[in-house]
């Protein structure tokens, strides 16, 4: 599933994690993705996928927990953390 960032950035979603676009091979037949927390996290995932989105293989292995999203009535997704004293903050 493709996502658009309110920059215009287009992510990708696997198994709800989200990844950002880094490389696209010279003949345009596949594109390389990473976990978008590849640099902040050091979330050492990759996946090749067609121009169309669908998946040719993942490589690695995430080093968090997927992240939980809302989808707002515009059908924007926000990244939603639960804070332990049982509180939720949308960011």
């Amino acid at each position: 599933m493709f996502i658009k960032q309110p920059s215009g950035q287009i992510l990708l979603m696997v198994e709800g994690y989200t990844m950002s676009k880094y490389y696209t091979s010279s003949d345009g037949s596949q594109i390389q993705w990473r976990c978008s927390c590849w640099k902040s996290k050091n979330c050492r995932v990759s996946v090749y996928t067609t121009p169309e989105g669908v998946v040719n293989y993942l490589k690695g292995q995430h080093s968090r927990t997927a992240p939980a999203y809302h989808i707002t009535k515009e059908g924007k997704y926000v990244s939603v953390t639960f804070i332990p004293s049982g509180a939720w903050t949308i960011s």
